[in-house]
């Protein structure tokens, strides 16, 4: 949960940033962010105390603290800085500028001026790749080796063929491997689009299931809560399928119907799973 999420206010983008970044450091480090989480005896008083008063870390420290600072990349302070300011207007404008961050900063090539800078980052696109230079044409076929050819061999040639057919084969053999090829980029593209959208999800989960525990917590009827309940401006997945928020005793469990947009399937992405 946001320091916004609160307060009465407007529930923008960067809420999925806050969680983005809390989210990074747990998958990088196995540890919460937060020290109350890591108590048995702790409250959720104490929990928001953390996230709206008390002054927020360092990422390398929180580490350190639990002895896991080694697992954190170089620059990861500052990535992590941005996500979770507490002013929404100096982070990441959203999650995707977030997870573009991150992804380069996981390969070693950390913007500075995505760090810094305000929103409307352009990202620099990877060099292209380099397939080396073409194998040494096959060797010529060996001589035929049971002495000349018998008489009229080889036999005349066949009537060619018509101007219609020739140009028929030609489309045929260039159609054949663009339809290839457009397929494979349609696939690619659909594939990219889908991990972007589940790290998308990651971020929304842990930030629903956040404000339905909230809303348990501090409503009088301490019913399990509805979307209509919470004061999220996300209530679809990022395939356009409404979130469902369940009850088990005192757990509390948000789920995404996945690419599928079907509920109970394997494509499920829940808020358990992280």
């Amino acid at each position: 949960m946001a320091p916004e999420q609160t307060r009465s206010g407007a529930i923008t983008p960067a809420v999925d940033v806050w969680a983005l970044g809390l989210l990074a450091f747990h998958v990088l480090t196995g540890r919460y962010y937060w020290r109350a989480p890591e108590s048995q005896d702790s409250t959720m008083t104490e929990l928001l105390r953390e996230i709206v008063i008390e002054p927020l870390r360092p990422a390398s420290v929180r580490a350190e603290e639990a002895g896991v600072k080694h697992m954190l990349p170089p620059g990861f302070d500052a990535w992590f800085g941005r996500c979770v300011a507490r002013d929404p207007a100096s982070r990441f404008p959203n999650a995707r500028d977030c997870f573009a961050a991150l992804a380069q900063l996981l390969d070693g090539t950390p913007s500075q001026a995505a760090m810094t800078a305000p929103p409307a980052q352009t990202w620099a696109q990877p060099p292209p790749y380099s397939y080396g230079a073409y194998p040494a044409p096959w060797p010529a076929p060996a001589p035929y080796p049971y002495g000349p050819p018998p008489l009229g061999y080889p036999p005349p040639p066949k009537k060619g063929l018509g101007a219609g057919a020739i140009v028929a084969i030609v489309l045929g053999a260039v159609a054949v491997p663009i339809i290839g090829i457009v397929a494979f980029v349609v696939a690619i593209g659909n594939s990219a689009e889908n991990a972007r959208k589940r790290a998308m999800v990651h971020a929304e989960l842990a930030s629903l299931k956040m404000e339905a525990e909230t809303w348990r917590v501090t409503s009088a009827s301490k019913r399990c809560p509805t979307l209509s309940d919470l004061s999220t401006w996300r209530r679809n997945d990022p395939w356009g399928t409404p979130y469902q928020v369940t009850c088990s005793g005192s757990s509390i469990t948000v789920t995404s119907a996945g690419p599928d947009k079907k509920m109970g399937t394997s494509d499920d992405q829940t808020s358990s799973t992280y």
